[in-house]
Formats: structure tokens, C-alpha cells, sequence
């Protein structure tokens, strides 16, 4: 477990951060554009999703006090400053804030969203796709459904109140 401590320059008065990220690969982008984030970032390297790193970190952040939200950002997003900025302003008056990100690579305008809660079933569940440019005419912040975790930051009141149990028990232990 590496613990990161940075500098926020928008919100340190009223909000303190700390951005998990369960790292079981390296990926030289995504070291590249998280060292780049001036947030303290608590990063787990090389836990399986069978380790429980999510739970750890729960735990972690809960036991530090000055840490008001948190943020979970998977090791294959490419984030920037700017990008997190964006969503640290929204996430002050909000239980819960995410970004958004391309899901495939050979199309990187593309982006997916779920209005409806996930099925238990991988092939139940619909996502709605949207390009890049369809959103730029939207609010800039969408509700959803259901979403997962990309860049997606909470209140410390949420977390008390959740557990991390992940998606493994439908998708066949995987």
C-alpha cells in the first residue's frame, strides 16, 4: 500500500480528498496522469479483487478523519487535473458524483451510461451509448441509475453507510 500526499489548490478549506486506486497492473499512462493529481491518493498495488482492496481502503479512510470524500479511480483511467477539478466542485453539494469515460478503445467518443439499475444477469443489462459530441448540448451533469466507478467520489457520510461488495457474486466469480 503507497500513500501519496499532494496539495488541493481549489477546495482545501472545505473539502479534503482522498482518491483511491486499486491498482493490480501497471499501466505507464495511467502512473503518468495519477502522479499528475495534486489530491493525496491512497493506491494499492498488486491486490487481487479477491484481496478485498476496496474494503481496505474503506477502512483506511474512515480511521482518517481529515479526509471529508472519497474517490475511487480505476488503474485504466487516464485522468487530468482538470478533469478531477470539475468533478471535486460538483461533488461539495452532491452524495455522489462520477465521471465519465470511452469503454472502447477503437472508438474514444463513445461513451457508456445505464438509466436502470444493473441486472443480476451480464446479458440483462442495457446501457445507453452516447458520443462525445451528443452530450456537449446536455446539462453537465446527467443522472443515472446506476453507475460504476469512474472517478466517482462520495461524501465521507456516504461511505459510512456503505459496504463494498462488488459485482463478483453475478458475474460468476469473476
Amino acid at each position: 500500500m503507497k500513500i501519496v500526499f499532494g496539495y488541493n489548490q481549489i477546495n482545501w478549506l472545505v473539502m479534503k480528498l482522498l482518491i483511491f486506486c486499486p491498482s493490480p497492473r501497471d499501466i505507464p499512462e495511467f502512473t503518468d496522469a495519477i502522479n499528475s493529481i495534486t489530491h493525496d491518493k491512497l493506491i494499492v498495488k498488486y491486490l487481487s479483487y479477491h484481496d478485498e482492496p476496496y474494503p481496505q481502503a474503506r477502512k483506511f479512510f474512515l480511521k482518517h478523519k481529515q479526509y471529508t470524500h472519497f474517490a475511487i479511480c480505476p488503474d485504466d483511467l487516464i485522468v487530468s487535473e482538470e478533469g478531477v477539478n470539475q468533478l471535486v466542485n460538483d461533488a461539495e453539494t452532491r452524495d455522489f458524483i462520477a465521471g465519465t469515460c470511452n469503454v472502447d478503445m477503437t472508438d474514444m467518443d463513445m461513451l457508456a451510461m445505464t438509466y436502470n439499475l444493473p441486472s443480476k444477469e451480464r446479458k440483462g443489462r442495457r446501457f445507453v451509448w452516447y458520443r462525445k459530441e451528443d452530450l456537449q448540448f446536455r446539462e453537465p451533469i446527467i443522472n443515472v441509475g446506476w453507475c460504476g466507478t469512474p472517478f466517482a467520489i462520495f461524501p465521507r457520510r456516504v461511505i459510512e453507510k456503505l459496504q463494498f461488495l462488488g459485482d463478483q457474486r453475478w458475474n460468476d466469480g469473476q
